[in-house]
């Protein structure tokens, strides 16, 4: 008796000009592509969620305030002494998206004004992205003077405020620093975020040497990477601003 001859399983086969992909092979591929998008979802959430730049932000829709407007070195709103603030009060203003505040802003240098916004809040950060300002009715305590707290050298990452306040995460490093970039070129304030604690914070705003913006071509090289900054350290309220002295900027 002679046996048939057994037959070996067909194994799926596809060529370009098939005008159909085997079902086995149309399988595993979706599975493959789906493993794959999968895979790379998830190391963007454990990168994303690995960074803490934005760890104890806190946001406050619809926030109102009253105090002196001050222009320069980037607009802020400040506010006389209180017992919640005894040193007083320094809001920085942005606008919407990459936009400094000066466009709707420093008409009111100098008065009293009302503010409505979204708050963002990032331990002494205290920002405001203005929705509506007004000059107000009544005039508001003066705030406290600005105290000068002598000459400073001090590491930390150039970043912009308005991103490393809660706005986005990461708000520094490297992957930030295209963004960073375009804020702070829009005017949105920039901090300097201290490698060590000074004066109790963590946060400064940056100033030119003379006291106002920072001037093209001399920040860009120096965002989103460790950096020593020398210059004349102030206190406007609970806000420390430093006034940059570029020539003596430096890498570790």
């Amino acid at each position: 008796m002679v046996k048939a001859p057994v037959k070996s399983p067909v194994e799926p086969f596809f060529v370009g000009y098939f005008s159909k992909v085997p079902a086995a092979i149309a399988l595993f591929s979706v599975a493959v592509g789906a493993s794959l998008i999968g895979a790379f979802a998830a190391i963007g959430f454990l990168l994303a969620a690995s960074t803490d730049a934005t760890d104890g932000a806190t946001y406050a829709p619809d926030t109102a305030v009253t105090g002196v407007y001050q222009a320069k070195p980037y607009p802020l709103v400040r506010i006389a002494p209180s017992a919640e603030h005894p040193l007083g009060r320094a809001l920085l203003l942005s606008g919407d998206g990459k936009r400094g505040a000066q466009s709707v802003a420093d008409a009111f240098a100098g008065q009293t004004v009302d503010v409505t916004g979204f708050g963002l809040k990032r331990g002494s950060i205290d920002m405001l992205i203005v929705e509506k300002i007004a000059a107000a009715a009544t005039k508001a305590a003066d705030p406290s003077a600005i105290v000068p707290l002598g000459r400073w050298r001090i590491g930390g990452e150039v970043c912009d405020g308005k991103c490393v306040g809660g706005a986005m995460k990461p708000g520094t490093g490297l992957a930030h620093k295209g963004c960073a970039n375009l804020c702070i070129a829009g005017g949105l304030p920039p901090l300097l975020v201290t490698a060590q604690p000074v004066e109790g914070s963590t946060f400064m705003l940056m100033a030119d040497a003379s006291g106002g913006p920072l001037a093209a071509g001399t920040w860009e090289n120096y965002v989103a990477r460790p950096s020593i900054l020398e210059g004349d350290l102030e206190r406007h309220g609970d806000l420390l601003v430093l006034r940059v002295d570029w020539s003596k900027a430096a890498f570790p």
